[in-house]
């Protein structure tokens, strides 16, 4: 999960996206926002600009993948406990992991980081709009909190030190944006203690004020 070729993470995020038969092209334009040289509002200017375009289209076929791939997750959470509690036994957490990563997980996580990169450009059109996508499904920006945090806890040491500090830096950013305090969810985490009631604080804050539509664009490197 290192970034590679010097990509920051959300540019990582687009490409592995991209990577996939139904979303080549989807995310590809919106990379050119993510050269060197151009100011970091100006980055966030032009890849709201992209999803803006065309009544949100791209914003509605990059949900659509989000659901796609969050479906094809939880069904396979749902059969791997079907078949451990027929057969009397405990859930493996690896076999587990590596079911839902086939069943698509690394790329749902990678759409997720654009989705969340998109609400902190804090573009109030697109927030609204990635907002209703949600709220069709039944969902919130709980969802994306959700697996951006399984993301951000499950990022690997394969690669350089420095390159591990960046990409945490860039994803609590994300976070952050999000309304998570990722060090209150890590010192939770790390006591042993359960760190739902911060993300359930976060979810009652997002829907008094972030699911409201308030601007709170996030600083970050896109």
């Amino acid at each position: 999960r290192a970034a590679a070729g010097g990509l920051t993470a959300p540019q990582l995020a687009m490409t592995a996206v991209c990577s996939t038969p139904a979303a080549t092209g989807l995310i590809t334009r919106p990379c050119c926002c993510c050269r060197q040289g151009v100011t970091k509002n100006s980055r966030k200017e032009r890849l709201a600009a992209k999803f803006v375009e065309a009544e949100f289209e791209k914003v509605d076929r990059l949900m659509e993948l989000v659901f796609r791939y969050e479906a094809s997750v939880r069904a396979c959470e749902q059969r791997i406990a079907r078949e451990a509690e027929e057969l009397e036994e405990d859930v493996d957490p690896g076999e587990l992991m590596l079911e839902r990563l086939d069943a698509g997980l690394f790329t749902l996580q990678c759409a997720l980081v654009v989705v969340a990169a998109l609400w902190g450009t804090g573009d109030a059109g697109l927030r609204r709009r990635l907002l209703a996508c949600l709220h069709q499904k039944g969902q919130s920006l709980e969802t994306v909190r959700s697996y951006l945090m399984e993301f951000y806890f499950g990022v690997g040491d394969d690669g350089a030190p420095e390159e591990k500090q960046r990409q945490l830096q860039r994803l609590g950013q994300l976070l952050g944006a999000l309304g998570v305090d990722v060090d209150a969810e890590a010192a939770a985490r790390h006591s042993g203690e359960d760190a739902a009631p911060a993300a359930a604080a976060a979810a009652a804050g997002d829907a008094g004020g972030q699911e409201d539509g308030q601007a709170g664009a996030l600083d970050m490197d896109l």
